[in-house]
This record gives C-alpha cells, sequence and structure tokens, in this order.
C-alpha cells in the first residue's frame, strides 16, 4: 500500500469538489474573471484544478506553486505589487489543509450527533466559516503596496477589492446575499459581545480599585464573609471572565528586524520578547491572562525569513539614485553605493579569489541584480594593484563589462594612508612583522605612564618654531571637533594635535588619555595616535634621542602638513586644490622623510587627473580667475591620445609653479559626460555660475560623489559581525537579506534603540 496521503478527488461522475464547486482538469478560475482580483474560492477552484491535472504523480505543493505563479499574472495585470512566489504557496496550502480537515469532520459528524455530542456542532460551523471565507479576496498584495504603487487608479482599484464587498456579485443574481449578511451580522454579533465583555471587566476592575481604597489594605479578597457564624448570606462578587486580547508582537517587523541587528536567535528572541511584553502588561496594570502573546518559535523563524526578503525588495525597489560604487577587497565583497541623499549596502557574496575579474564580475553582477548598472558614475576604491591595475584591475574591467567610462575616484584616505606609512619607513625603518613595534611597547608601559605628565610644543623650550602655524591649526582642530566623525578615533587624533601643539581641548579640563588599542601596521590611524602618545611620554619611556627625535619629526609632519588635508578628503571639489597646496610646498624640503611622502603623494595625482580636475570648476575656495583660465585650458590646450586616470608631473615646469590650469585640456569635458552634468554653463564667466540652473544640478551631483571608503569600511564591519562566524542562518539569501535588514535598522535607530533624528 502506498504511504502516499489521499486527496480528495474529482470522480467522473461529476467535476464539483465538495464545498468549493467546479474543478475540473482544465478548469481556470483566472481565465474567468472581468476586471477583478480571484477569492479565495476561485484559487481553490484552481488549486484543484492544478492538483487533478496529472493524476497520481502532482503533489499538494506543487500544485500550491503552479497556482500561486498563475495568481501572480493575475495580479501583475492589475500593476499591484505582490508577495514574491514562496511566501504565497504557504498560503495556498494552508487553506488546503483546512480544508482536509473539514472532509475528515464531515465523516465524524454524523456518528457524533448520534451520540448526542456537542462537538458536531462546532464541526458544523467551522464548515460555515469556511464556506462565508471563500468569497473573500484571497490578497497576496506586497505589504507596502500603496507606498510603492504610484498610479491612483491602480490603488484606487486595489482599495476596492480589499474593501467590505470584495467582488462583484453575478448579473443575473437578483436580492440579497444571504450568506453575506448572515457572515456581516455574525461579525457585528462578535465585536458587540468583545465590546461588552470589556466593559464588564473595566467595571469589575473599578469595583475592586474602590474596594482597595475603602479597606485601606493592598490585598483583598473575593467571596470571603466578615460574619464567622455563616448563618447570613454574603453578597460576593463573580468575576466576569475577561476578554483575552492576542498581541502578535513577535511576528512585527520591528521585533524582527532587532533581533537580525543583535544577532539574536528567534528562540531566545521569543523568550526575550515574551518577557518584556508581559512585564509591560504588569506595569500598566493588566491581569496576564488577559493579553496572550502569539507566537511560536517556528513562527517567528518563518516571519522572520519572510520580513527579512521582503525589507531586502522593498529597499531594492525605493532606491532612487545612485551615482557610486564602493568596494573593499575581502573574501567577501561587501558592494555600496552611494549618490544624492542615498546610502545603501547592495551585497556582500562570497569570491573565490581576489583577482580583478572576479572582483569585477561580482560588482557588475549586483549592479545589474539592482537595475543601476545605467546609473552608475564613478568607481570609488581602495589603490591596489587588483582594482587599478590597467588592464586587468577591476576598474578597468567594470568599465569594459558595462561598456561604458566611468570616474575613477581613488581613495583619498588610502592615498594618505600610504604618504604617512612612507614617513614612519622613512624615520623608524620598515619590519615585516604584522604589529607595530613601538605600539606593543607603549601598550606594556602605559599602566607605569604618569598620564598627568607629558610634553608638549608650549612646554618644552624652542619646539613651536617648528609648526610655525600652530594657533590656525589649533583653531582648525576645535573647528572640526564640533562636527560629526564615523568613528572615535578621528577625534581622538583632533585633541591629541591640540595637546601637543599646546592647546586645550574644549570642555574638557582636565584630559583622559584612551588606553592603546590595536597596534596591527595596517592600522594607520593607530600609529598616528602612537606617535602623539609615545612622544608626549617620551621622557618616560626608555627611549633613545633618534627615537625621539623620530617620533618628533612624525608628529609635526602631522601638524603641519597631514591633518587638515586628511580631514577634508571626503569633499571631492577640494581634492585638486588641496593635492596641489600639499605637492608644492613638499616639493622644495629636502628632509628624507618628507620627501618619501612627495614622492609618494606624485604617484597618486587622481585627482590632478585631466578629467577630475574639473572638481576645482566648483570648489569655491578657487579663485574665479583661476577657473577661468582652467576653462581656457579645456578649450585650447591638447590632451594625451589615452585619457590617463592620474596626472604626471609636467618636466618644463616647476612643481611649486604649477596651477590647476596646467592639469585641464580637451580632454576634461568627458567629466561632465560621464557625470550627466551639462556644461552649457562654462560659456558663461564664472561670477555668473552660481545663478546658472546647470552649475547648480552639478554642484548637487559633485557634493554627493564621496571619494573615500567609509562606506566599505562600515561594510566590512558589517559583513564580519553578521556573516563571518554568525550562527543565525547558513542560507546564503537570507545572509544577503539580513545585511539589508540591519543597515536599514541602522539607519532608522541608533545603538541604544532610539530612533535618529532626520
Amino acid at each position: 500500500m502506498s504511504s502516499r496521503k489521499s486527496k480528495p478527488r474529482v470522480t467522473r461522475a461529476g467535476n464539483e469538489v465538495w464545498l468549493i464547486g467546479c474543478c475540473s482538469s482544465d478548469y481556470s478560475a483566472f481565465s474567468q474573471l472581468e476586471k477583478r482580483l480571484p477569492t479565495r474560492q476561485e484559487v481553490m477552484r484552481t488549486f484543484f484544478a492544478n492538483l487533478h491535472a496529472s493524476i497520481g504523480t502532482r503533489s499538494s505543493a506543487e500544485a500550491a506553486k503552479i497556482t500561486a505563479s498563475q495568481l501572480i499574472t493575475v495580479w501583475e495585470h492589475a500593476s499591484i505589487p505582490t508577495k514574491e512566489l514562496r511566501n504565497i504557496v504557504p498560503m495556498i496550502e494552508k487553506i488546503y489543509q483546512r480544508y482536509r480537515r473539514l472532509v475528515k469532520d464531515k465523516h465524524l459528524s454524523g456518528v457524533i450527533k448520534k451520540k448526542g455530542s456537542k462537538l458536531g456542532d462546532t464541526h458544523e460551523k467551522n464548515r460555515e466559516d469556511f464556506v462565508n471565507d471563500l468569497h473573500e479576496l484571497f490578497d497576496i498584495a506586497h505589504k507596502d503596496a500603496l507606498q510603492i504603487m504610484t498610479v491612483q487608479e491602480d490603488i484606487d482599484f486595489y482599495k476596492s477589492m480589499k474593501s467590505d464587498r470584495k467582488y462583484f456579485m453575478d448579473v443575473n443574481q437578483r436580492g440579497v446575499d444571504k450568506k453575506y449578511t448572515a457572515k456581516q451580522k455574525r461579525k457585528s454579533e462578535r465585536l458587540a459581545a468583545e465590546i461588552k465583555a470589556k466593559e464588564r471587566s473595566e467595571r469589575l476592575k473599578m469595583d475592586l480599585m474602590e474596594t482597595r481604597q475603602l479597606s485601606g489594605h493592598s490585598d483583598f479578597s473575593v467571596g470571603t464573609s466578615s460574619n464567622t457564624d455563616g448563618g447570613t448570606d454574603d453578597e460576593f462578587i463573580v468575576k466576569e471572565r475577561a476578554s483575552v486580547v492576542k498581541v502578535d508582537v513577535l511576528n512585527d517587523h520591528l521585533v524582527t528586524s532587532t533581533l537580525a541587528r543583535t544577532s539574536t536567535s528567534t528562540s531566545a528572541g521569543s523568550m526575550m520578547v515574551k518577557a518584556i511584553v508581559q512585564a509591560t502588561v504588569s506595569q500598566l496594570g493588566l491581569e496576564p491572562e488577559e493579553v496572550r502573546i502569539v507566537g511560536s518559535r517556528t513562527s517567528v523563524k518563518r516571519r522572520s525569513d519572510e520580513n527579512n526578503a521582503e525589507v531586502a525588495s522593498l529597499i531594492k525597489q525605493s532606491l532612487n539614485r545612485t551615482e557610486n560604487y564602493n568596494d573593499k577587497k575581502a573574501d567577501r565583497l561587501p558592494v555600496l553605493v552611494s549618490g544624492i541623499r542615498t546610502e545603501q549596502l547592495l551585497g556582500a557574496p562570497e569570491l573565490s579569489h581576489g583577482s580583478g575579474e572576479c572582483i569585477a564580475a561580482a560588482v557588475v553582477g549586483l549592479l545589474k541584480e539592482w537595475e543601476l548598472e545605467d546609473r552608475v558614475m564613478g568607481l570609488v576604491f581602495d589603490t591596489t594593484s587588483s582594482n587599478s591595475g590597467r588592464w586587468g584591475g577591476a576598474c578597468a574591467l567594470i568599465q569594459q563589462k558595462l561598456s561604458k567610462d566611468l570616474l575613477e575616484l581613488a581613495c583619498r584616505h588610502h592615498i594618505y594612508e600610504l604618504l604617512l606609512w612612507a614617513v614612519f619607513d622613512q624615520l623608524l625603518g620598515s619590519s615585516k612583522t604584522p604589529d607595530f613595534m613601538y605600539g606593543d611597547y607603549l601598550k606594556k608601559q602605559w599602566a607605569a605612564i604618569d598620564k598627568g605628565q607629558y610634553k608638549t610644543l608650549a612646554t618644552t623650550r624652542g619646539l613651536l618654531k617648528f609648526v610655525p602655524n600652530a594657533d590656525q591649526m589649533i583653531k582648525f582642530c576645535i573647528d572640526q571637533l564640533q562636527t560629526h566623525h564615523p568613528r572615535d578615533d578621528y577625534k581622538e587624533l583632533l585633541e591629541l594635535m591640540i595637546l601637543f601643539l599646546g592647546g586645550s581641548v574644549p570642555d574638557k579640563a582636565t584630559y583622559e588619555f584612551r588606553k592603546p588599542g590595536a597596534t596591527s601596521k595596517t592600522r594607520w590611524m593607530a600609529k598616528a595616535l602612537y606617535a602623539y602618545k609615545i612622544w608626549m611620554f617620551s621622557w618616560q619611556l626608555n627611549l633613545t634621542d633618534e627615537q625621539r627625535d623620530s617620533f618628533f619629526k612624525i608628529c609635526t609632519f602631522l601638524a603641519t602638513f597631514y591633518v587638515k588635508v586628511w580631514f577634508q578628503c571626503p569633499v571631492a571639489v577640494k581634492a585638486p586644490a588641496l593635492d596641489l597646496e600639499l605637492l608644492r610646498p613638499l616639493s622644495e624640503r629636502k628632509e628624507p622623510h618628507l620627501k618619501a611622502a612627495f614622492q609618494k603623494l606624485t604617484n597618486h595625482l587622481w585627482y590632478l587627473s585631466e578629467r577630475l580636475v574639473c572638481f576645482a570648476l566648483f570648489d569655491e575656495s578657487v579663485s574665479l580667475a583661476e577657473k577661468r583660465n582652467i576653462v581656457k585650458a579645456m578649450k585650447s590646450r591638447e590632451g594625451t591620445p589615452d585619457t590617463l586616470p592620474r596626472a604626471t608631473l609636467p618636466h618644463n615646469k616647476k612643481v611649486n609653479s604649477l596651477k590647476l590650469r596646467d592639469f585641464a585640456s580637451q580632454n576634461s569635458p568627458t567629466f561632465f559626460t560621464i557625470a550627466k552634468i551639462s556644461p552649457a554653463f562654462l560659456e558663461k564667466d564664472p561670477s555668473e555660475w552660481t545663478r546658472d540652473a546647470d552649475y547648480i544640478r552639478g554642484l548637487e551631483v559633485v557634493q554627493h560623489m564621496l571619494p573615500v571608503n567609509d562606506l566599505a569600511e562600515r561594510g566590512v564591519a558589517l559583513m564580519k559581525k553578521y556573516l563571518c562566524g554568525n550562527k543565525l542562518t547558513n542560507n546564503e539569501d537570507q545572509r544577503q537579506y539580513i545585511l539589508q535588514v540591519v543597515e536599514r535598522h541602522r539607519k532608522m535607530f541608533d545603538k541604544y534603540g532610539g530612533k535618529k533624528m532626520k
């Protein structure tokens, strides 16, 4: 005998399925619809038709999947966004399982009635409810359909389908729909009963509160007598059965998103949420039995997976402007986009290896999945060979795959990390060890250091002359402290700079030095922080005069040349002028460590290229006269045969005499083509640009181009926390969905759960 479960079959005697109606194998209720959406009955008719189309071989799950596909087609024809197929199939199977229970009850009802049991009446009521529910709309709309839809006619149509009369009556039918009227009557009676029960419960509570106040005791008893002889009839309060409120908080999208962000499993999350809700109920003065929290561990897990998929889908549909792509090389590659009022993580696909081809394929795949390949204007990347190689680098290959030129925006923070690295290597020597040797030494000595005894330029005779612009730098650092910084170590660098130059950190009468942290050589910011701390406490450390002098030179390099440029790196329009302003003084210095910094910078003149020098046209710090000269050079100076992504220094001019105009050429206007900015404003004098619509539009575009990889750095941190070693799920799709959900939750709420101000 086959172990396969039996199904209600259509017999040769007819094509009717009990309670459902006509379901012949060639029947499709959807094909008979006229300007309306299918009801549950029509869905089940089509389901049974699909189920019996291939007798003995098709399972209910297969039939549900086929029916769901047909149903989606109908809804798409009505231009209404729907849930995903995998979320619709369980809805159909749920009705089918309910129907199967009714079939079983049908065979038992006769026997039960003979025995005089009330269970038969229950079966009859369940059957009646099922038949009435069949006339309702089978709603598969996306939960945010009304927000996604834009055509008012479609919105009105969907709302009409969701109204009390969810389908049209047959044109030949006359009079009153008795089944519908009966259903509405039962619904009204049920609501009235619930309201009445709630009122009785409230009255009972008020009576009990009055009893408490009169007796003066915190406890009370119900149905007891104060007469010990038992000879009188005592009045007592009969407790009414309060209505039970069902709370489906565990399936709320905000709860499931929070569970994902905090890396909490569904079982642990269910336990915590239930405890919090019960405590809240108690604090509100309600009885625990009056509130029942709906949601088992399995239902929470299922709803969490559905919510993650729906949120990820909604994010894709709502992403309206995307301009830049950011990447960070890793075993998983976090790919993010940014643009006008837009920052979005696209995903973190696994890489089989870190070659340019593999990176390019992953990036282009995500861009196509999100339908952004036509909107991308630029690539933001670290200047590793796998990214920036001219033939096999990811940037070149991405442009080939997309068949268009893009702005190559090398990460400015990464460029300046390389400068600082060159200075460290020149002064302290290079090392093959993974950790910064002096950082380890400082960590070991930190507990023994007297933090109140430190040196500054102001307290050490004859040192202020090495930083002639000390007062200006102190003011710059104080101004920067008033702005938001994505990382605390940025703020710490500014504070240490102020102390080093002899200033006072605002709002801190006594400065508390932070304990040294990471010592990896790749953590360039940590090395800068260590440099200041080591020099300021060098008289308490066992350093040689040569070592102390080396750290002093690093500190003055940071204060004189480096920090001011570093904190302006995220502003793309300032990049050409800042690079040139740093290049000029470094070219005249003879110190080995400054010559090393100059040489490293000349290898990374990305923002002085023929194309990117156009950023300077939108920089308010560049004079009008220089902007006129740049425009003139764009029209007259012949460009290189192949527009290179980075500039080289001209051989016929001294570096300290170079101007921005010397880097512009007839190749420069391609910047405007790629960025989709009209260059018509170039025909006007720069003094008139701020009133020109094309210039204003272009300014908005370039101001939202982020030439730093900070977004990708945060993507790496997100990826490490939620993908690497995280045991929430092994499903790759769910892992990608979780990244989207957590990123969205972080934008909405801070790390303490408070809602962020818009």
